[in-house]
């Protein structure tokens, strides 16, 4: 075994339970059907529609506000998809529908009067009545919606809220007037953020505008490439068949020009009886040139150690990467910048990204070993989740997954993902890359502009949009390419740099112990591993066997992912040999998951105790997305994300034995009150109730269609198997 493979058994929370702690039941033989929830009989309802009828809460009293019952809108289909106690032959024939609902709508809420913002915070209008939006103040108090709370959350935290009036809890600090309230004693009007890893109009403007300096990331790529690509041709540099000239392309497209229109002719002939005309000779295309190859035959015929040869590739394999770069990568830097001076560019956008601004900074060891990572979760992992959790006891956190490219061409949507909160004191990014040029230059920016403890790089994802273009699991399969790209960032890194994988692209044919090894002598400070292969995604069970294996085989730490649910899930895991376990889906179902690995106990946690955890989610998302019209649409919508995962729960105390299994799907049951069945509910109408008991009743045009129809069941309009919109 590994001598990383040790450090589990120092785990802080790796250790006998205490005293009086609930331990396990001891498995018995078990009437429900595999895959089913062992959920007690008296809870089970095989006729949803008149338990939830019976389950509906009395009318309630004035001090109280009333939960909403949970909804039995589709309950016949629902049944017939999820009966209770029926095997999986007996299951109907429709099949219900998988994957992401593409097609979904999106709401965008509507104003019908667009104020400044700049004028709506109380600090005047530079464009005067010249300015595009409005400043009629009158006409959009008038038009205005009534305020969700008393209590602004970003006027609590920073003493100003940004949004003035617009603000959806704009009574805490907008006087009648209209007029935005500062603070006592407050300096500035300008808001502080809270968030890190912001980044600035002028970082965005180079990038888009193709400003900021790659030089480093490029020579670094190039020297990378050009090393495995001779290595791999037996010390031959790189040879590239010179494309079609601009006279070839034109005489080839005049000969398909010729050919067609001749069969065209001779069809009109062969219709109108006449013989077919002779077909046109078209002119034979130049024959390409063959000087570059004859130089590179010459080249290589006389045997001299030049640039490129194999004594001059193996001479250089000792020196350091410094020596290296500057005995190939200078020499041409210098010849352009001689025939092609730079151009000149603006201050504040000229010295972005270059070395010289970069310090010198010692590159941190990553520790693992005993801590509870959070994985980077696409959609449902943002900021505000990660708050929840880290206050639930994780310790590693890391963003949502980041397209290289897109962070590239400076589009903000993607470096928001990119943001940290100062809670998550070990945090990492995820970048997806097909390239080493593409993500060498990410991997400067990162280095140059964010504060981060590690990245990883996603070789795990199995979306087919992704892993077309070359990334996720597909990046996996091509060695050659994962050299050059791990090899490139670990170069360009001041921070480590890890790799989150799968087993292997088919399920038939497992390949991660192939290139486990490889990857420590490339530079990955430490791996992931998900027990599941890219054709599997997140069907079957996870083979922590397997991932064991590979434990045992590699020189850094190894986690495991998959199907964590439990203290018991961890302590199998650790004793197989891992450093530690990443938690994914497990903690979208039950966030205090963590808490339970922690003090090593099955939490019976109560339906309040839940709420308060979506009230501390809804603040958090008020404070990252705003208060206004779109910061609430926004939270709403991710509160709906994350509830089509949470539903999924089935409180210990309905459970007819521990532990739960995260594959187990649960029957439709009643709750102990109505809040826990309405929280059980798998009905997308029950969710938008109970955003409704935190923000506030949606507009009459707003429409929620799950992302991932397997997170939604079927109305009876629809039919069985679609994913219901749902209106409000």
């Amino acid at each position: 075994m590994a001598p990383h493979a040790q450090h589990h058994l120092i785990a802080p929370w790796a250790k006998a339970p205490v005293d009086g702690a609930p331990t396990s039941e001891e498995p018995v033989p078990s009437t429900h059907p595999v895959g089913q929830a062992p959920v007690k009989k008296e809870y089970v309802c095989t006729n949803f529609a008149t338990a939830a009828a019976a389950a509906a809460p009395a009318p309630s009293s004035a001090e109280a506000a009333p939960v909403p019952a949970a909804s039995t809108d589709g309950a016949t289909a629902d049944d017939a998809a999820e009966a209770a106690g029926s095997s999986a032959a007996e299951q109907p024939a429709a099949k219900r529908q998988r994957g992401m609902n593409k097609n979904r709508t999106h709401h965008r809420p509507t104003q019908t009067v667009k104020m400044c913002q700049s004028f709506t915070k109380g600090l005047g209008c530079k464009f005067g009545d010249d300015c595009r939006f409005s400043h009629d103040l009158a006409s959009y108090m008038a038009s205005r919606p009534a305020d969700l709370d008393e209590l602004c959350p970003l006027y609590t935290l920073h003493g100003f809220c940004r949004f003035g009036l617009t603000c959806r809890f704009g009574t805490a600090h907008v006087r009648p007037d209209g007029s935005n309230v500062f603070e006592a004693g407050r300096e500035t009007c300008e808001e502080v953020p809270s968030d890190l890893n912001v980044p600035s109009a002028e970082l965005i403007a180079s990038l888009r505008r193709n400003k900021y300096d790659f030089s480093r990331a490029l020579a670094v790529s190039k020297r990378v490439v050009d090393e495995i690509s001779r290595r791999n041709n037996n010390g031959a540099p790189r040879q590239q068949q010179p494309g079609p000239s601009h006279e070839q392309r034109h005489a080839a497209a005049s000969a398909a020009i010729m050919e067609i229109a001749a069969k065209e002719a001779a069809r009109r002939a062969q219709q109108a009886g006449q013989a077919p005309p002779p077909m046109p000779t078209p002119t034979p295309p130049p024959p390409p040139a063959a000087a570059p190859l004859a130089e590179v035959a010459e080249a290589m015929e006389t045997g001299q150690a030049a640039k490129g040869s194999d004594e001059a590739f193996i001479s250089k394999l000792g020196e350091p990467a410094e020596a290296k770069a500057a005995a190939e990568v200078k020499p041409e830097v210098k010849v352009e910048a001689k025939a092609q001076p730079a151009k000149a560019v603006a201050p504040a956008v000229e010295t972005l990204g270059a070395a010289a601004d970069v310090p010198e900074r010692n590159r941190k060891p990553l520790d693992l070993s005993g801590k509870l990572y959070l994985a980077p979760l696409t959609t449902v992992g943002n900021l505000p989740f990660r708050r929840v959790c880290k206050r639930l006891g994780v310790d590693v956190t890391c963003g949502e997954m980041a397209m290289a490219v897109n962070l590239l061409q400076g589009q903000a949507s993607e470096w928001a993902l990119l943001r940290r909160h100062p809670c998550e004191d070990l945090f990492g990014v995820q970048l997806a890359g097909n390239g080493a040029e593409s993500l060498g230059k990410a991997a400067q920016l990162v280095s140059d502009q964010l504060s981060v403890d590690f990245v990883d790089i996603n070789m795990g994802c199995p979306i087919d949009v992704v892993c077309n273009k070359g990334c996720g699991a597909q990046l996996a399969t091509r060695h050659s390419k994962v050299e050059g790209i791990v090899r490139t960032m670990t170069e360009l890194l001041s921070c480590p740099l890890t790799l989150k994988m799968r087993t292997g692209y088919d399920t038939s044919k497992a390949t991660a112990h192939q290139l486990i090894p490889k990857l420590a002598t490339w530079g990955a400070s430490a791996l992931t591993l998900h027990g599941r292969s890219r054709q599997q995604r997140y069907s079957k069970s996870a083979d922590w066997g397997y991932i064991s294996q590979c434990a045992a085989a590699c020189n850094v730490p190894l986690l495991g992912n998959g199907d964590v649910f439990c203290y018991e899930d961890v302590d199998a895991a650790l004793k197989g040999g891992v450093t530690s376990v990443m938690v994914a889906r497990g903690a979208l179902v039950k966030p205090w998951l963590f808490t339970e690995i922690k003090e090593r106990r099955h939490w019976d946690i109560s339906s309040s105790e839940r709420l308060e955890l979506l009230k501390e989610f809804t603040r958090y998302g008020l404070e990252h997305w705003g208060s206004d019209d779109l910061g609430v649409s926004r939270v709403r919508n991710f509160l709906l994300e994350w509830l089509s995962f949470l539903h999924r729960y089935v409180p210990v105390g309905l459970l007819e034995r521990l532990p739960a299994k995260l594959q187990d799907r649960p029957p439709r049951f009643v709750g102990r009150d109505d809040l826990e069945t309405l929280m059980a509910s798998p009905n997308a109408n029950d969710w938008v109730k109970i955003t409704e008991l935190l923000l506030g009743p949606t507009p009459a045009t707003f429409e929620f269609t799950p992302k991932h129809r397997a997170n939604a069941y079927a109305d009876s309009s629809a039919g069985a198997g679609a994913a219901p919109a749902v209106q409000g």
